[in-house]
């Protein structure tokens, strides 16, 4: 009987690339369902937790230097990039620092993977985590975007102070409202008189 890699695979436990790929697409997708299923057929099929997890996080690695280095090219223009074999133009539309978050999230599920009793939770719930950071906004592009539309406010309101005019400026308006009338200031005694 020849061997294969599906029998290799099984007898040692591992998973697949393309299992791989079809986890980090499904975390990409933010279709909780499906990762959940993934995991599902994966622990039915005796795939260990660790090692799994040890192959996303190099996997999604290998993706986010990828992406890196394509983004790297074109800003340089330097010609088309051409996507390896599985890291399809599907990976081409997400930002690298999505990838980096989700490994920060799933290198942490990681090293606690060792001290929990059950594996498969810590890893779902990290896995979920991991595809709710997809979108998530870092606080410095926050920031580099407030600046960005202060600045641009600022040059606004430059504009419209140089084409306004003195007389343009609001007169103060009178108003029918009478002013209080002042009382004199009488302190409160405490002994009857």
């Amino acid at each position: 009987k020849k061997i294969t890699e599906p029998d290799v695979l099984s007898m040692f436990g591992l998973t697949s690339r393309t299992q791989i790929m079809d986890l980090i697409r499904a975390l990409l997708n933010q279709d909780p369902q499906e990762v959940l299923h993934i995991i599902e057929d994966l622990h039915t099929a005796g795939k260990d937790t660790t090692r799994l997890l040890s192959d996303l996080i190099g996997e999604l690695r290998e993706v986010w230097v990828f992406r890196i280095q394509a983004t790297h090219t074109k800003s340089r223009e330097q010609g088309p990039q051409t996507d390896p074999p599985l890291y399809d133009n599907f990976f081409s539309g997400f930002d690298p620092e999505c990838f980096r978050r989700m490994m920060e999230i799933l290198t942490v599920c990681e090293s606690r993977l060792r001290l929990v009793i059950s594996k498969r939770i810590l890893l779902e719930t990290s896995l979920i985590h991991a595809m709710e950071s997809v979108n998530a906004v870092s606080i410095d592009k926050v920031l580099q975007t407030l600046n960005h539309l202060k600045d641009n406010l600022e040059d606004e309101s430059d504009g419209v102070k140089n084409q306004s005019t003195v007389s343009s400026q609001p007169q103060p308006t009178q108003t029918s409202r009478k002013a209080p009338e002042k009382v004199p200031f009488q302190p409160f005694s405490t002994k009857s008189e």
